[in-house]
């Protein structure tokens, strides 16, 4: 301790660690740390390794989270914590135990870690502030996919030419991917939709939100992902279900829309009407995916570890004829099963379960709507193939489960010098 005395004495002195705690509470810098980077989210995907930069930002969260742990008010830390802190514990141990690389399970657990400082930021004035931010990210993201396919940009890689060479390619926007930018697009379509409707946003502000919920429903339709259009449709349900009495009325013209199907484009109706059709060459993939997938779980009921070179390790034995390739579960919660096991799968199942519940109990009806359209989509695809899309379904996942409250801060610096 003679050591750091003559340190914390200067310290104590100049009030340099005060002086510091107080710019960044007057300020807020790790709100607007959040707000920024949840903002900035798909233009990381500009960059070569997009998540080596959210590593930092995740690091800087977490450890402000810790930090508010030593404040004279802590965070309450309930079962959803719990749940999520098991969850990040079996990420990690799959370091150890699992076939994949330690660095994948690590990069996931601090990138699923952005939970715990996501939940207690979003009480009411931070949440608006989400909403406008994602909605103008919402729109330039939405915007450059149609854009793409307006301009014959979009990618054909991603189309079965045989069966659907005439839909002109699948939007990508700002992701490599159309499943990854359908993703995207189903946790904050919601948010847009719902400050739509909000009778406090008038005039150009109703306009600004309404035109993003028109582009980003037309780029998801884009995508052609029919999981996401699957998902696109039940958010639009919850939102028509929950918002309001009157939003529910509009579901008596529901049967109406049935009637307008045959006057989809025919590359449309061909798309939706293979939705369900097992001799369809993607649908059998899956399927037969899912067998393997499902034989690979009974034989490792602990997890095979987290991370694509875990997958390609262990699934080849297991694989049904013609998915040998495959690189992932193409199902969230079987994916889930694999990589954590079946304990894994039954925390992630309570943590959602408890997390639409909150968000239902407080008529939290946009997060709801994302989260559940999300899962939707989550049943056929894998969510997290890319794994910095842990932090938007993680921070939307915290504002289901959100106690919006604001907590009460103190310096813990203070704290400490007067202690020593």
């Amino acid at each position: 301790m003679s050591f750091w005395a003559p340190v914390l004495h200067f310290l104590r002195q100049t009030q340099i660690l005060r002086k510091i705690n107080a710019f960044i509470e007057r300020f807020q810098i790790p709100e607007w740390a959040f707000l920024i980077f949840l903002f900035a989210f798909p233009f990381f995907q500009l960059f070569e390794h997009s998540t080596l930069w959210l590593l930092p930002i995740c690091l800087f969260l977490l450890l402000w989270f810790v930090r508010s742990c030593f404040q004279a008010l802590k965070p309450k830390f309930d079962f959803a914590d719990f749940l999520v802190l098991l969850f990040l514990l079996l990420q990690i141990s799959t370091a150890f135990v699992g076939a994949g690389r330690a660095v994948d399970s690590l990069v996931a657990a601090l990138l699923t870690s952005v939970w715990f400082f996501a939940r207690r930021f979003f009480y009411e004035e931070n949440a608006k502030k989400l909403v406008f931010l994602s909605s103008f990210a919402l729109l330039i993201v939405s915007a450059i996919g149609v854009g793409q396919y307006l301009f014959g940009m979009a990618e054909l890689r991603w189309v079965d030419a045989k069966r659907f060479g005439d839909i002109g390619g699948r939007v990508t926007s700002f992701f490599d991917n159309p499943n990854i930018l359908a993703v995207y697009l189903l946790l904050y379509f919601p948010f847009s939709l719902w400050a739509t409707f909000l009778p406090q946003n008038k005039g150009r502000w109703r306009f600004f939100y309404a035109t993003t919920t028109i582009l980003c429903a037309l780029c998801i339709l884009l995508t052609w992902s029919r999981g996401a259009w699957l998902g696109f449709a039940f958010e639009i349900l919850i939102f028509l279900l929950f918002h309001s009495r009157k939003s529910r009325y509009w579901l008596r013209f529901a049967p109406f829309l049935l009637l307008a199907v045959p006057l989809l484009p025919s590359n449309f109706k061909a798309r939706l009407f293979s939705i369900g059709d097992l001799g369809e060459s993607s649908i059998r993939y899956r399927l037969q995916t899912w067998r393997g997938t499902l034989k690979m779980i009974g034989a490792h009921p602990v997890g095979i570890g987290v991370g694509e070179r875990a997958w390609r390790a262990i699934y080849p034995p297991f694989a049904v004829s013609g998915t040998k390739t495959v690189m992932h579960a193409h199902n969230i919660f079987l994916q889930v099963a694999t990589e954590l096991g079946v304990v894994g799968f039954i925390v992630f199942l309570i943590l959602i379960g408890i997390a639409l519940l909150y968000a239902f109990r407080k008529k939290n009806i946009a997060a709801l709507a994302a989260i559940s359209g999300t899962l939707i989509m989550g049943m056929f695809d894998h969510l997290w193939y890319y794994p910095g899309m842990l932090v938007p379904f993680f921070s939307m996942l915290a504002f289901c489960a959100s106690n919006r409250q604001k907590v009460t801060k103190k310096s813990c610096f203070v704290d400490i010098l007067h202690e020593n």
